[in-house]
């Protein structure tokens, strides 16, 4: 918070605490200056979830930081904390249940879990939802602060490339001043670790493959399939489009492929397509099997490298209908 920017990211491994402080944070504004928040889930079920018993999960771990004589609970989809509405708790892929609604007593907007568990669907759409619930509660104010929290899951999140947030040298901060985003990729505290690592789940899991991940907030993927700067003389091959994205793909003097954004939506009509024949418009076509062919073979043959991890997701979800 010291970077005195709206958009505070926390990504680190689990247990360390991380939603526990954000509510902290905001339960002790709400009593203390009467200041109101938002929690956000990605879906209603994770919602439901947090809401279930009066909303006895969701205060069950932080309440012990006030006294005897606190009071939260959550009826339907707003929190009250001794007696009094203290904000909302909702479902970011709802966000169109909540269009003409005023939420301009909302000071701050906590998205927790943003980046989602390996092994559940994948929401193609997050980033889509994300920036029309923000726009929802927020609107034009320039005095609302952003939380987001989330495991090491995976760096090329929608939600980060919306923010211009790169997590590609380790642990530390990551700033985007334009944006107003700050992102913390914690490394773990030592005494958390020594307590872990002797607990009855972390000698379970000590020495296996999730270790990595779980216990010491690594990303699992393989950074060798991305590029820092795109090479000279690289020839456009095809612009691939999907959902709201686009990305460029081009052939280099080395047989292999490199993904990038595309930077401008006007130039290059002929090489546009979709894979998806109700997308087909003017500007896009329908891609020919014979291009999609040589795009799948290449990325089988290893042969390609993208700009960051969110561009590879589009390209995988582009080609693997095929």
């Amino acid at each position: 918070m010291s970077y005195n920017l709206p958009v505070m990211i926390i990504v680190g491994a689990r247990s360390i605490g991380k939603t526990y402080c954000v509510k902290k944070h905001v339960i002790k504004g709400n009593i203390y200056d009467d200041k109101k928040f938002v929690f956000l889930r990605d879906n209603d079920e994770a919602r439901k979830k947090l809401t279930a018993n009066d909303g006895s999960k969701f205060f069950a771990d932080v309440k012990k930081e006030f006294n005897k004589n606190f009071d939260g609970k959550i009826r339907g989809e707003t929190i009250y904390i001794n007696g009094k509405e203290a904000g909302g708790i909702m479902s970011a892929s709802l966000f169109q249940n909540f269009k003409g609604n005023s939420f301009e007593d909302v000071d701050t907007i906590i998205y927790d879990e943003f980046i989602n568990e390996k092994g559940r669907s994948k929401n193609q759409y997050q980033g889509y939802e994300f920036i029309n619930m923000l726009y929802t509660i927020a609107r034009t104010r320039k005095n609302v602060r952003i939380f987001l929290l989330a495991n090491a899951l995976d760096r090329g999140n929608e939600i980060l490339e919306i923010l211009g947030i790169k997590i590609n040298q380790g642990f530390g901060f990551y700033i985007n001043r334009e944006k107003g985003v700050i992102c913390h990729y914690c490394d773990n505290n030592p005494k958390f670790n020594k307590e872990r690592d002797e607990s009855v789940v972390g000698k379970i899991i000590k020495g296996t493959v999730y270790e990595e991940n779980l216990f010491n907030n690594k990303f699992v993927d393989d950074e060798s399939e991305f590029f820092a700067k795109k090479p000279d003389k690289l020839r456009l091959y095809v612009i691939l489009h999907s959902n709201y994205n686009a990305i460029r793909v081009y052939i280099g003097d080395d047989g292999k492929f490199y993904v990038t954004r595309d930077i401008n939506s006007d130039a290059h009509a002929n090489v546009r397509f979709v894979n998806n024949i109700e997308d087909v418009n003017s500007r896009l076509a329908l891609i020919p099997k014979y291009i999609l062919d040589v795009l799948i073979n290449g990325y089988n043959k290893s042969l390609f490298k993208f700009e960051n991890a969110n561009l590879k997701k589009i390209f995988i979800n582009f080609i693997k209908k095929y």
